[in-house]
């Protein structure tokens, strides 16, 4: 299997594959019925097409066409069905270095926001009124790939043909378990979004996942960052999460599942993936 930053595996995501349908409206017109339809509110619906609407630009720019791969809670909530609304589309650009200069950055967050600028105002029937709105609920992070990655390729338009890549659900947790652990260095926030994600998509797909999938996307991670390998799961890391996840803002994160529940799901994988485990750090 690959395990170098200098390559890709692009394939049919493994065991879950991401649906188009039915987690997004096609169109801005299309957004009330289909909020009626799905039970949720127009305003979840318009902000969900704003995601797409975002995606469908860049994907089918010039620059970016077949370039850019979707992950992070952006991909979950669009493709795999997890309920809890991001503001952030994370893409992944496999035409970038690993390590990118500040003057290959720059280029690409200058091509983005041009894209976006010449692009989004067809999508929507007043963008004088929804642009700023959208400017305010969606933000875009473009980063190089630097670990093993797998994708399915997901159809966002038909007319042009517009596709999107998207990430394996597996790598995707294993993101998560990264984003974890890293509350272990002073400089990195407890994120307890990430808990409620992963546990979010164990209770979804159960049986449906790989954790030895799992396991090798976070290996691959830990040979770019290997202090990653050095750290588990521990009291310190389970108060901090605790916390965050409490008292989270209800709007941005609906908790359905309560944390020490979510809590198990994560550490049940961690075992799993042989990631260390203190006794103490149960319930």
């Amino acid at each position: 299997m690959i395990q170098t930053t200098e390559q890709v595996v692009t394939v049919l995501a493994v065991g879950v594959s991401p649906q188009a349908q039915p987690h997004y409206p096609n169109s801005f017109k299309h957004t009330i019925t289909w909020a009626e339809h799905n039970r949720l509110s127009p305003q979840e619906a318009q902000e969900r097409f704003m995601h797409i609407a975002v995606l469908r630009v860049l994907a089918g720019a010039p620059r970016f066409r077949a370039r850019l791969v979707l992950r992070g809670a952006g991909a979950m909530y669009l493709f795999y069905g997890n309920q809890r609304p991001t503001a952030d589309i994370d893409l992944l650009d496999l035409g970038m270095p690993p390590n990118p200069s500040p003057a290959q950055c720059r280029s690409v967050e200058t091509a983005v926001g041009k894209c976006l600028a010449e692009g989004l105002p067809s999508l929507f029937p007043n963008y004088a009124k929804w642009g700023a709105y959208l400017r305010s609920r969606v933000q875009v992070h473009v980063s190089p790939r630097r670990s093993l990655l797998r994708f399915g390729r997901i159809d966002l338009c038909s007319s042009p043909k517009i596709c999107i890549g998207v990430a394996d659900l597996h790598f995707l947790i294993s993101e998560k378990i990264v984003g974890i652990l890293s509350r272990h260095w002073p400089s990195e926030k407890a994120r307890g979004q990430d808990v409620a994600d992963i546990a979010a998509m164990v209770a979804k797909f159960g049986d449906g996942l790989h954790p030895p999938l799992i396991n090798e996307y976070f290996r691959s991670r830990c040979t770019v960052e290997p202090r990653l390998a050095s750290v588990g799961f521990d009291l310190p890391l389970r108060e901090a999460l605790a916390s965050a996840y409490n008292t989270h803002d209800k709007k941005a994160l609906p908790l359905a599942i309560p944390f020490d529940k979510a809590w198990d799901a994560v550490l049940k994988l961690a075992r799993q993936m042989a990631v260390p485990v203190s006794d103490q750090v149960i319930g």
